[in-house]
């Protein structure tokens, strides 16, 4: 019998190991404890997998009560029963109060073959039938954005979610992103006249918000297991689009991501805000060691202070690194900024230098684009990028600059007022 060589011998290990886990994720589903079933079925040439539940059929009108006994169980379901709901923290959020499946279905007004459909729980990949329009945008340094908008059924329930549970769920002061009252200048202007400012960004931010974590978002609000569960499948979704790879493996191909909160959908900001509740408690604990300042705008995380954190920028940017990566996130190393006072110091695109400011190159090429306007005839004549509304694009333009700066933008509104009239 031949020798086997290390790399033979290597890859049969990887073999076993991969089908021992396969075995463990069995035997915790389904094998320990047969808490639902699969049924597979043949409908129209095509296998289609029907969950079959266990627990009443409960949801819209029509159908019968809950029985808090037997409360509904999702398919990752690991143990039986269910935690209960915890009605003290609920109503202190003024959130509905869901103790069990059946009640949330009640009030998103739906059935359970209408839940399963729309929440998707296997993850099952059809064309014609999926919940979501899919497609994608080109980004400005390369590789593209998946875009995923809900159709309108699926969509009417997570705007439902997002103004009854995500709107009046607390966020962490630092984050002034998807936020009502807080905004590009609420964020700019704690870092105004510092001797540093340290930008990050988080790498394929909202692809990292993956189910677990949105699970637990609404655990910590005090919602039951079940419903916790059923309220991430809803507002998660696996694209269908984006790159594969190849397993070294099995030589499969495998999309790059998990199920995770989805760029398109409504809930997805919230969602996020809230999902990194605890990074934004230890960034900020971290700048207050430093004697720094912590924001963050979406992925945009900025700090900014004095001498001490001058002086402590070498230990600072590895317990940043270590605390992202303990996170579950990744920075973007090609987008990392560091600005002294004697360079433009730019957060969210607000100068902060001395005071909260326009960049002087947009307002240029504003008034450029209004002096070129009026010499040539129009402001049509200058829609070199082809916009639709174009007099709007150039309205909105001025109404940031007189945000931020009011003289510069009363100049310039005057000349469009001329321009327009």
């Amino acid at each position: 019998m031949p020798e086997l060589s290390n790399r033979t011998l290597i890859s049969i290990c990887f073999v076993v190991l991969a089908v021992l886990v396969k075995i463990w994720h069995w035997w915790r589903r389904g094998g320990r404890r047969v808490a639902y079933r699969r049924k597979w079925t043949d409908r129209r040439g095509k296998a289609q997998l029907q969950w079959v539940r266990c627990a009443d059929r409960a949801g819209a009108a029509g159908y019968p009560a809950a029985n808090p006994d037997r409360p509904a169980l999702l398919p990752s379901s690991p143990s039986f029963p269910q935690a209960p709901a915890q009605k003290e923290r609920l109503s202190a959020a003024g959130v509905p109060l869901l103790e069990t499946a059946g009640d949330m279905m009640r009030w998103l007004k739906i059935d359970v073959r209408r839940a399963v459909a729309l929440a998707n729980p296997a993850n099952r990949v059809r064309p014609r039938k999926t919940n979501y329009g899919e497609w994608t945008v080109p980004k400005k340094r390369g590789g593209v954005r998946v875009i995923c908008s809900p159709k309108p059924r699926l969509r009417t329930i997570q705007r439902k979610i997002k103004a009854e549970i995500l709107d009046r769920a607390a966020l962490h002061d630092a984050v002034h992103g998807f936020r009502r009252e807080r905004g590009i200048v609420s964020n700019a202007s704690s870092h105004v006249g510092r001797k540093l400012v340290v930008k990050f960004d988080l790498r394929d931010f909202f692809e990292h918000v993956r189910k677990p974590l949105v699970v637990g978002v609404f655990r910590r609000m005090g919602y039951s297991r079940d419903v916790s569960r059923w309220l991430a499948m809803f507002c998660t979704h696996r694209p269908n689009l984006g790159e594969f790879q190849e397993s070294k493996l099995f030589g499969a191909q495998v999309r790059l991501w998990p199920r995770h909160a989805v760029q398109g959908a409504p809930t997805s900001p919230g969602l996020a805000n809230l999902a990194l509740h605890r990074f934004d408690c230890r960034m900020a604990g971290l700048a207050k060691k430093f004697e720094a300042t912590y924001t963050r705008y979406a992925d945009d995380l900025t700090f900014s202070g004095d001498e001490r954190f001058k002086r402590g920028m070498k230990r600072f940017l590895v317990v940043v690194r270590h605390i992202v990566s303990e996170e579950g996130f990744s920075l973007n190393d090609r987008k990392a900024r560091f600005a002294r006072p004697g360079h433009r110091q730019r957060v969210t695109g607000v100068v902060v230098n001395e005071k909260l400011n326009c960049a002087r190159d947009e307002y240029d090429k504003l008034k450029a684009i209004l002096h070129n306007a009026a010499k040539a005839g129009g402001l049509s004549t200058q829609n070199r990028e082809g916009h639709a509304d174009f007099a709007g694009h150039i309205r909105g333009r001025i109404a940031h600059i007189a945000m931020l700066n009011p003289p510069r933008g009363a100049r310039l509104l005057a000349r469009f007022a001329v321009l327009a009239a």
